[in-house]
């Protein structure tokens, strides 16, 4: 599957028996609008290489089990809408927060869940959890 570089969405949500770590190769699939990896058993981090997918309009790599901090390259995806923000929902995401996405982003929703690190939230003024409440 991560050779078909013409590949316009790809749509893998909401299916528990697909997991492991979401693969550097990714970054391959250049001509991807759409990425849907939400609800899956994912692990790991969220690899740099997505940053390279400069189409995508839609990520969704939400209600997984990644880690880490989230990679500055998030912030290369032009093509994602900035008004919208990136949602990095129910992970256990750590680490600080680049300038580079909060100046991207006018917003980074963390899900209001017991497995998000609300320290990252309080690092960043673009940082807020998703019941509307700013945190920094």
């Amino acid at each position: 599957m991560w050779g078909l570089t013409t590949l316009n969405i790809l749509r893998i949500g909401k299916n528990e028996h697909i997991g492991g770590y979401i693969p550097t190769v990714i970054g391959q699939l250049t001509n991807l609008v759409e990425l849907r990896l939400e609800s899956c058993s994912f692990t790991g981090t969220i690899p740099s290489e997505v940053g390279i997918l400069s189409n995508l309009e839609l990520m969704d790599i939400s209600n997984n089990s990644l880690h880490g901090t989230l990679p500055t390259e998030l912030a290369l995806l032009t093509g994602l809408d900035s008004a919208v923000g990136l949602k990095v929902a129910n992970h256990g995401v750590t680490g600080p927060v680049s300038s580079l996405l909060c100046d991207r982003f006018s917003r980074i929703e963390f899900c209001n869940s017991s497995s998000t690190n609300y320290d990252l939230v309080e690092q960043c003024s673009c940082c807020a959890v998703s019941d509307g409440g700013d945190r920094g």
